[in-house]
């Protein structure tokens, strides 16, 4: 997926920055990767015109391009290195270095990777446009990757999901969940996979991203028969193995072949699956992949124990325990570059101690100690990158910090209040007001026919609607009111000090709002109207979770009387009241 995945991105993100006259170019992109010679015919004819600046620029990035799908990273770094990149525009440098970035991983030179990040991570602050952004973030995730750092990948990953949302890029969206899945995977977290798949393959769909697609099925399936073993699962991951190009998306193709193998052993087939350990530990090494050569090696020494093989058990347990410590020590020594790019942060300790080595490696500790002046020699000779890096270190680590907030506290797609957080600021309020004698008053709604919205007019749609209503909704409330998502299409508006009167009234402010927001750009068919309950605290109703159930029971009130009105737990009082007030 690697070599594929990445290109992709590039190709959708660096159209956005391209002109008409450089349409032509772009059609450079559509050619047959697997005919070379026609390929090379191409791009040289192109290469004898006169080209602008920009157009030259992007003739590198087409050549680097179909390097990247034969595999030729030397060929690619030479032809992206015999251009000054420094003297281009940021959105050109962040593409360049990208793909710097990418290539120096795959050929395992992280030090060079790490210095063209640190690049990328120099001109991010500079960077406004989502597509950019969302592409450095790509580059430095690529880096972690390289290091078996899945979970900071993964949180990556995130950041550059909440740039899609934010920007309602579906291309952005696409590739930031495919890569959210891909870390998921790594990380064995299951669930996740199967509760976020269908946003992955709606937003891939959106763009037409079949490759993508294809390449994140089998990760899917594999995770959905981990958790409900099924026939018809397993049916469908033999054919996609039959089916899917090892050199296009080695990663995938290990993780396939290693499952159906587990499922052979496990369904007494010994032969077929140490035809495919043997298959997934012969190609990994070819691709220099301890992690799935040591998974491919422990295959083949069970089914030699199964067999009564004792002389092949010990043979591939020797080889094991070999690649074990040559996958420790290639761990060692990137994080070992990795760390001296920011040992002079002490400040960063506990957070650098996170994206250290596993327990299991840490044993060679006394190693890493005994080499402390190859590390000072690295890093004297690394010192402009070490504070490149730093920058980056600090700076990711500042937005994660203000990313993990963020999620606690906001709900992700809509920017109200998360509903942990809402209810627990409004029992704080709540307190407060019973304390000084004030009232305090909830109102909740619910939008009409919201499912009706997304089948007919498809989630993007939804999701604008919900960003929608709450940026009207905040436009419509006091300063010292707050609003949250419950979650669904169902909100809650608190409204510390406030009587029943006026929290109807700002219900029915708020009511007439979301009737009025223009929606004639999407459709004419579409409607937005909201039914809302309200409630106060009482005698009876003293507590957050009593005012909910009221305000919940006056909600479903509202839908019964025909959706788009107002319910209280005092029944509707007169208009004349709510107008008086």
């Amino acid at each position: 997926m690697k070599v594929r995945f990445v290109t992709t991105i590039l190709i959708v993100f660096l159209s956005h920055f391209s002109s008409a006259n450089d349409l032509s170019l772009d059609s450079l992109y559509s050619l047959d990767y697997r005919d070379k010679s026609k390929v090379k015919r191409e791009l040289e004819l192109f290469e004898k015109r006169k080209l602008s600046l920009s157009e030259k620029q992007k003739l590198i990035f087409a050549k680097s391009y179909y390097l990247s799908l034969w595999g030729d990273f030397k060929g690619r770094i030479k032809l992206l290195n015999s251009y000054e990149w420094d003297k281009a525009e940021d959105n050109i440098k962040v593409g360049a270095y990208y793909q710097l970035t990418e290539s120096y991983v795959n050929l395992g030179n992280l030090e060079k990777a790490l210095y063209y990040t640190s690049k990328v991570t120099e001109i991010l602050p500079n960077i406004n446009e989502p597509k950019l952004k969302s592409l450095a973030y790509h580059s430095i995730a690529d880096v972690y990757e390289s290091l078996y750092m899945f979970e900071e990948s993964y949180l990556l990953s995130e950041m550059i999901i909440q740039e899609g949302y934010e920007s309602r890029s579906s291309e952005i969206l696409c590739y930031g969940t495919s890569r959210a899945i891909k870390n998921l995977f790594r990380l064995k977290r299951f669930p996740e996979i199967i509760k976020n798949k269908s946003a992955a393959i709606r937003y891939c769909g959106e763009i037409n991203d079949r490759f993508i697609i294809e390449l994140i099925t089998p990760l899917i399936q594999i995770s959905n028969n981990k958790l409900n073993s099924d026939f018809d699962g397993i049916a469908r991951l033999i054919s996609m193995y039959d089916n899917l190009e090892v050199s296009s998306s080695p990663r995938e193709f290990f993780e396939l072949e290693l499952f159906l193998a587990e499922y052979y052993l496990q369904t007494d087939n010994i032969e077929r699956a140490y035809n495919l350990y043997q298959s997934a530990y012969s190609r990994s090494s070819d691709k220099g992949d301890y992690q799935f050569m040591i998974d491919g090696l422990d295959g083949l020494f069970k089914v030699s124990l199964i067999t009564g093989d004792s002389e092949a058990a010990l043979y591939y347990a020797k080889i094991l325990i070999d690649n074990q410590k040559e996958f420790e020590r290639e761990l060692v020594e990137k994080s070992r570059l990795f760390n001296s790019h920011k040992i002079r942060a002490k400040e960063l300790e506990h957070q650098i101690s996170k994206l250290s080595l596993s327990n299991e490696n840490l044993i060679l500790e006394r190693e890493v100690l005994n080499s402390q002046k190859k590390v000072f020699r690295v890093a004297v000779f690394s010192a402009f990158a070490g504070i490149l890096i730093l920058t980056l270190v600090i700076y990711l680590l500042v937005r994660q910090k203000i990313r993990m907030k963020k999620s606690l506290d906001t709900d992700f797609l809509t920017g109200a209040i998360s509903r942990s957080s809402v209810l627990s600021l409004a029992r704080k309020k709540l307190k407060a007001c019973k304390e000084n004698g004030e009232n305090f008053s909830i109102v909740t709604f619910d939008l009409d026919n919201f499912k009706s919205i997304n089948d007919r007019f498809g989630h993007s749609v939804g999701d604008w609607v919900l960003l929608t209503v709450i940026k009207t909704i905040k436009l419509n409330i006091r300063e010292n009111d707050f609003v949250g998502r419950l979650g669904g299409e169902e909100f809650i508006i608190c409204l510390p000090n406030s009587e029943l009167s006026q929290a109807l009234v700002l219900a029915e402010r708020c009511r007439e709002a979301l009737e009025k927001i223009n929606t004639k750009d999407i459709s004419s068919m579409l409607v937005i109207t909201a039914s809302f309950g309200v409630s106060e605290i009482n005698g009876e109703v003293d507590s957050l979770n009593k005012l909910l159930v009221e305000s919940d029971r006056c909600l479903y009130a509202a839908k019964s009387k025909g959706r788009n009105c107002i319910s209280s737990n005092y029944g509707e009082l007169e208009k004349a009241r709510i107008t008086a007030v």
